[in-house]
């Protein structure tokens, strides 16, 4: 009798034990695909800004960063406690595509604010009231050559800006990688009640 009450009391460790675990592995899931919402999010933010150059979108685009770092952190500190196969190297890779993404989008939106998000703003802003105010000047003189060049310099700033935005849609983040888990991070975590893939 007594036996039976030690293999039942072990039995039950084992089976709570067990559950821990799977809720554990469960979690990590959670919190990973938590990470891919907010990935394909900042992606989305991403093409907000390259379409509309609204500065709002950076700064979504910098929260929605932040917080895929705090998810990363829980999810590497759930996979280390649950003893997955060579979790921080894995996770440290992932951080690494992350951090690559942020500083691209980081250069681009600088570049472009520094170009000017709208008309009247950066270079594009400093382009337009020169040329308004060589318009200016020119009212004051009857010159058709002078005239002819003021267009073509209008013409010349039109058509750069038309070429600086099919650029930077070319540079964009998104153009060059799928997301930034998508190569060796996007590696699979046997747990031991489940497989977690990492990717995106």
């Amino acid at each position: 009798m007594a036996l039976m009450l030690e293999v039942g009391a072990v039995m039950y460790v084992m089976n709570a034990r067990a559950a821990k675990e799977r809720a554990e592995a469960n979690d990590l899931a959670l919190v990973m695909s938590h990470v891919k919402r907010d990935l394909l999010q900042a992606r989305r933010t991403e093409k907000d800004f390259l379409l509309r150059s609204e500065a709002r979108y950076v700064e979504q685009h910098a929260e929605i960063m932040a917080r895929i770092g705090t998810e990363i952190q829980a999810a590497a500190a759930a996979a280390a406690d649950l003893g997955v196969d060579q979790a921080d190297a894995r996770f440290a890779e992932m951080m690494r595509g992350i951090a690559e993404y942020e500083t691209t989008f980081d250069r681009l939106q600088a570049a472009m604010t520094t170009l000017g998000l709208d008309p009247k703003s950066g270079l594009q802003g400093e382009l337009r009231a020169a040329v308004h105010d060589v318009e200016e000047s020119l009212k004051t003189v009857d010159s058709a050559p002078l005239q002819v060049k003021m267009l073509m310099m209008r013409r010349h700033a039109s058509l750069s800006k038309t070429w600086r935005s099919a650029a930077l849609r070319a540079a964009a983040p998104a153009s060059r990688n799928c997301n930034p888990l998508s190569r060796k991070a996007a590696a699979t975590l046997a747990c031991p009640h489940r497989v977690v893939r990492f990717d995106c």
